[in-house]
């Protein structure tokens, strides 16, 4: 309903009412009113004098009876009665209502001359019933009366509504004005209500409604007011609770899927979009075996044991690169316990299994490389304890002894520069000063030339002029040895080992090529993982720990540095180490380091 038609019917309303109040005010103003002189007595007076002159004529009249029936149209009832109010003889009128009027008479005991009686009206006139004895009477023995009743005039309806009107019209008109502004200033009040409650609905809490002057809706507005101020605060707690919520769901590191309780889509965070590349605009609603196919999830989401607690499996996927997830399943619950969705948690943990899996080799490779040199030796050693071993098998077995003792001491302090290596983690700890490779390259040649000699392998460096670049002198040593002597290992006989370097932009690379048996390149990723061999039977006549190439990695990212290599069967192998030849910063590590690590 607009503001006006409003308007019109609250003050149709209120007018109907005031008009109804008015007609109550003027009728009981009429009953309760007194004629004025200028009415009701003048008319009494004509009527009284009327009655005294037929009665006069009545007395003069011969035949009264028949002078009575003329003067009986003068009177709305006459008639003549004795004094037992018996009627004699009816002038005009009904005998009944002129029996119902004498009641009141006192005829017998009228000391007067007459008794008269008026009945007012509610609205004006009356009814005059006056009885008079009639002299001289025709029997001296009785006496008789003449009774009439006359009928005043009253005033007509047209009249009373015109004088009701005229003294009732600036009340109403002031009522009128007065109901006229109430009803718009409560129909604006409602009107301003109507905005702000539809300001509500469109979630603008901050409208407020005018105060108001009438006090009832002054009161409502209030309450409204405080309501919006309430909900208003209840709102920003809520808004901001959902950002923070949004915030860390967004953040969180794992990726987070929600269904419904039909398994369709409803939420996912910015992590599950990079796991499982989909169009984001398209995901909700999706069933989520289309997004994520997997038997393995199927079969978790309809197992029976989700409903009672949550879930971890890992799945394990080959496209679109090989990785593990882990998920963690758990059914979403209302307050009532009814079933509103299912919350999916996954995690990628395919570096974390490849590293269990790592230590667990590490852990058998660093048993059995430690118990075959132990073997050897308690085995050795409980021989020699028997005694019946001649001068030379004595001999033979204290040679093998110290052998098994210095492989083992080998070990034993491979992993523990290993462990030192590991415990360094920035560039003031290792130590790093500007260092002349060339000079350390000639050192670490020096050490590895009598093994190179041995086997007469030809150690070729190729000449290339000083470069400074800031190293550990001794870790960066340690490392070329163990590359180096590497290569000389695994090449063959009468071989060579070329030795190179060059300066690329910021970086200097020394390579280290041979001739050897070259590695297969199912072997490559993990030939820097400690005691991995890519031939095992012969990396052990060759006396290496398992452990060179590991050292040398990790010799590397402290330098902040990468060790690579290309390598085919039967082509040999080419190493490369690669150092910033300036002041080292954070960095990162390539493939071949976290391959290492």
């Amino acid at each position: 309903m607009s503001y006006r038609s409003s308007v019109v019917h609250h003050f149709l309303g209120a007018t109907l009412f005031l008009l109804s109040m008015s007609y109550a005010v003027v009728y009981l103003n009429t009953l309760t009113a007194v004629s004025g002189p200028g009415e009701g007595a003048a008319a009494r007076a004509q009527a009284a004098r009327l009655h005294e002159l037929a009665l006069l004529t009545l007395q003069r009249a011969p035949d009264q009876e028949a002078a009575c029936l003329r003067l009986g149209p003068f009177f709305t009832q006459a008639a003549i009665v004795d004094s037992q109010r018996r009627i004699r003889f009816v002038c005009s009128g009904v005998v009944q209502q002129i029996e119902d009027n004498l009641r009141w008479l006192r005829l017998d005991a009228l000391p007067g001359w007459h008794e008269e009686r008026f009945d007012r009206y509610p609205f004006g006139g009356g009814t005059l019933q006056r009885a008079a004895p009639i002299r001289p009477a025709t029997d001296p023995g009785e006496r008789l009366w003449f009774f009439v009743s006359v009928e005043l005039p009253s005033r007509s309806w047209r009249a009373l509504i015109s004088e009701a009107a005229w003294s009732f019209l600036p009340f109403l008109l002031f009522s009128v004005l007065l109901i006229w502004w109430r009803a718009r200033q409560v129909c604006e009040d409602l009107a301003n209500l109507d905005v702000v409650f539809e300001a509500f609905r469109q979630g603008r809490l901050e409208a407020r409604p005018p105060v108001s002057k009438i006090r009832e809706i002054a009161r409502l507005q209030d309450g409204i007011r405080s309501f919006a101020e309430e909900t208003e605060a209840a709102a920003a707690m809520l808004h901001k609770e959902k950002n923070e919520l949004e915030a860390v769901f967004s953040a969180m590191t794992e990726a987070v899927v929600v269904l419904d309780p039909s398994g369709r889509i409803t939420r996912m965070n910015r992590r599950a979009f990079e796991l499982f590349p989909v169009n984001p605009g398209r995901v909700v609603g999706q069933p989520l075996g289309e997004l994520i196919v997997h038997p393995d999830l199927d079969m978790l989401l309809s197992d029976g044991r989700i409903d009672a607690s949550p879930v971890r499996a890992d799945l394990h996927f080959d496209s679109p690169r090989p990785r593990v997830l882990q998920v963690h399943c758990s059914r979403i619950r209302s307050a009532v316990g009814l079933l509103t969705g299912t919350l999916l948690v996954f995690e990628e943990v395919t570096l974390l299994r490849r590293l269990e899996s790592v230590r667990r080799e590490f852990s058998s490779n660093v048993s059995h490389e430690l118990r075959t040199p132990i073997t050897s030796i308690l085995g050795f050693v409980e021989t020699l304890r028997e005694g019946t071993s001649t001068e030379e098998e004595r001999h033979h077995y204290l040679e093998v002894i110290a052998r098994s003792a210095g492989r083992l001491h080998a070990i034993v302090e491979d992993l523990l520069n290993l462990s030192r290596i590991e415990l360094i983690t920035d560039s003031q700890a290792a130590g790093l000063e500007p260092v002349e490779v060339t000079g350390v390259l000639e050192a670490a040649i020096g050490m590895c030339a009598r093994a190179a000699q041995e086997r007469d392998i030809r150690l070729l460096v190729e000449p290339s002029s000083g470069v400074t670049a800031p190293l550990n002198a001794s870790l960066f040593e340690q490392a070329l040895v163990n590359v180096i002597d590497n290569a000389i290992k695994y090449s063959p006989e009468h071989s060579e080992v070329r030795i190179s370097q060059e300066e690329v932009g910021d970086e200097l690379r020394i390579h280290v090529r041979d001739q050897g048996i070259g590695i297969p390149e199912k072997d490559l990723p993990r030939i820097f993982e400690r005691f991995y061999r890519v031939d095992k039977s012969r990396s052990r006549k060759a006396g290496g720990t398992g452990l060179g190439l590991s050292i040398a990695l990790h010799v590397m990212q402290v330098h902040r540095g990468t060790i690579r290599v290309e390598s085919r069967p039967d082509e040999g192998s080419c190493f490369t180490l690669v150092v910033p030849v300036t002041s080292p910063g954070s960095g990162t590590v390539d493939g071949g380091m976290s391959q290492g690590s």
